[in-house]
């Protein structure tokens, strides 16, 4: 039996969401045409990796785990969706997930590094959503009713200060890779 290493904490979760949350999105985006149902379903995907964190073996990779939750939720969707139905089958949807963790790159604890960095330059409001968010778990209503705001603006600040982290770490990334060259 294989040893698991120690479970990471909720700043790990938080590292690794960011990390993968474009490579989430646009494996979603492949399978779902109305760009609200691929923010429904991506928002429902996070709320469960949250909730799942402590089922995540660390000696894996993040993004592939991800996926194979996406999975569950898509075809969730799917039923849901009686009147919009998704042109893909579970295998058809199974074999684009396999091609995406074929491609996966593996994260470099450098790109964590500017995460957390990033993460740090974010706005006292946005770092208090992200703390009610993936600290406490709390639902996008009860953040709006702590930040006395909206439930969809509440949704669309908690994507945008995703997007402007992600943004962030990839370019710090990109620059500490071009000053090397």
């Amino acid at each position: 039996m294989k040893a698991i290493s120690p479970m990471p904490d909720q700043a790990d979760f938080l590292r690794l969401f960011m990390a993968h949350q474009g490579e989430i999105r646009a494996f979603v985006r492949a399978l779902l045409a109305d760009p609200n149902d691929v923010d429904d379903v991506c928002q429902e995907i996070a709320t469960i990796l949250w909730k799942k964190f402590d089922q995540y073996d660390p000696s894996r990779r993040f993004g592939a785990w991800a996926r194979g939750v996406a999975v569950h939720e898509i075809d969730h969707f799917r039923r849901q969706a009686h009147r919009r139905p998704i042109p893909f089958s579970l295998e058809t949807i199974e074999a684009i997930r396999g091609e995406f963790d074929r491609r996966e790159p593996q994260p470099t604890s450098r790109l964590l590094e500017y995460i957390e960095q990033c993460l740090r330059r974010l706005t006292d409001r946005a770092r208090q959503m992200f703390s009610l968010r993936y600290e406490r778990g709390s639902s996008v209503a009860e953040i709006a009713r702590e930040v006395q705001s909206a439930e969809p603006a509440v949704y669309k600040a908690l994507g945008r200060y995703r997007d402007q982290v992600r943004r962030c770490a990839q370019q710090s990334l990109a620059r500490e890779r071009e000053a090397q060259k």
